[in-house]
């Protein structure tokens, strides 16, 4: 079990913190940690000549998931709504428009947001953020609430458009964008373009979705 533990201590919980940090920093989390390891499932044991093989299962999400322990900032922020100058907006919204081009101020409502990391270094964390080039965070654990976010997970990690888990997660209209660099010390964060940023942030029905989670980072293998 004690190599276990340090597997489970070298996991990021966000861009400048390990497990194990946060074992040295809250002692409620120190105390609960134990009770977590022994709650671990052998699922195979395999005898060798001078010792025994196991196989653990280790569950990440839900309530008595790792990420239901360890502490987070949970619903710390609520998502403030854009005034309409700051809008970005969308062309060829309204089929109805007699212009060429009609108002591109009007937003547009995503079900999802995909966010291509592939080529960028970046690592899983257990509470990965995402921010607009001033720094604003525009989605974590801040936002979220604790039963949501802790069974869907902060965010889906997968390495395929073609993975069930981008339609699952995402919906039938995401915003797809790339992000201008990772960001922390462990390069678990995302920054993106002031663009990108408004609109993932200007409708009311895609600050619902982000609320469900509905994020996805697609990385490399």
């Amino acid at each position: 079990m004690r190599k276990v533990s340090l597997n489970l201590e070298n996991i990021f919980v966000d861009e400048s913190r390990k497990v194990m940090d946060v074992l040295e920093s809250n002692k409620l989390f120190r105390r609960e940690y134990p009770v977590f390891l022994d709650s671990l499932k052998i699922e195979s044991l395999t005898f060798r000549s001078n010792y025994v093989e196991s196989l653990s299962s280790l569950q990440m999400r839900g309530k008595n998931g790792l990420l239901g322990k360890v502490p987070l900032p949970w619903n710390k922020l609520k998502y403030q709504s854009l005034e309409q100058s700051e809008y970005m907006g969308q062309a060829y919204q309204n089929p109805k428009a007699k212009m060429e081009y009609q108002d591109n101020t009007i937003p547009l409502a995503y079900t999802g947001l995909i966010i291509d990391l592939r080529g960028l270094q970046i690592n899983r964390s257990l509470a990965p953020r995402i921010y607009s080039q001033t720094g604003r965070l525009l989605y974590g654990p801040e936002y979220l609430l604790k039963r949501i976010g802790t069974r869907r997970g902060i965010v889906g990690y997968v390495h395929s458009m073609e993975d069930p888990e981008v339609a699952i997660r995402a919906g039938k209209n995401p915003y797809f964008t790339v992000p201008l660099a990772s960001k922390g010390r462990y390069s678990t964060d995302v920054v993106l373009s002031e663009s990108d940023a408004a609109r993932a942030l200007e409708h009311p029905e895609t600050l619902k979705n982000l609320l469900k989670c509905r994020v996805i980072f697609l990385i490399d293998k």
